[in-house]
């Protein structure tokens, strides 16, 4: 069940290659709509995930992540690993990250997913959605790229206020 690793690079905002590691979890060859591999994240998977994550806010550009139904539940380890390290990366990811999607087609699992993601915008910085299909998936990623965060306003502020300098 292993996914040949192919070096995926991705310029950052001066051009230069930010992204070096290849990734495995992550299919990011529709960034900035990327798609988890939710049948590669085995037992002790969230050390990848994370080396993943940074690679992908070191672009320092907006994404969203889908992640299409698993029937196999976390460990407790890895999903302990991940939590910390969204809590210890909120800043970033609430600037990068416009939003996690699960999908979900059955109608009594969606329900329970929906309440067990509903503290997380709070938590991590991030919307998470729960939708019942890939299409309903791809338009709410389209819909979260395309609105202007108040994170992205903020900084556009910032960055006017220091070049006027008031």
């Amino acid at each position: 069940m292993t996914r040949k690793m192919v070096p995926t690079l991705m310029e950052g905002i001066d051009g230069e290659e930010v992204i070096r590691a290849p990734f495995v979890l992550h299919r990011v060859s529709t960034f900035p709509i990327i798609v988890f591999a939710t049948e590669l994240a085995q037992g002790g998977y969230a050390e990848r995930w994370t080396l993943e994550m940074e690679s992908l806010l070191a672009k320092r550009a907006p994404f969203v992540i889908l992640i299409p139904s698993c029937e196999r539940p976390e460990s407790r380890e890895d999903w302990a690993r991940r939590v910390i390290w969204m809590k210890e990366n909120k800043p970033g990811l609430s600037l990068y990250c416009k939003g996690v999607i699960s999908i979900e087609p059955d109608r009594r699992l969606r329900a329970d997913l929906e309440r067990r993601v509903s503290g997380s915008k709070r938590m991590f910085g991030v919307s998470q959605h729960v939708v019942e299909s890939e299409e309903n998936a791809v338009d709410l990623a389209r819909h979260l790229l395309s609105k202007r965060s108040v994170a992205a306003e903020a900084l556009r502020i910032l960055a006017l206020k220091q070049i006027y300098e008031y």
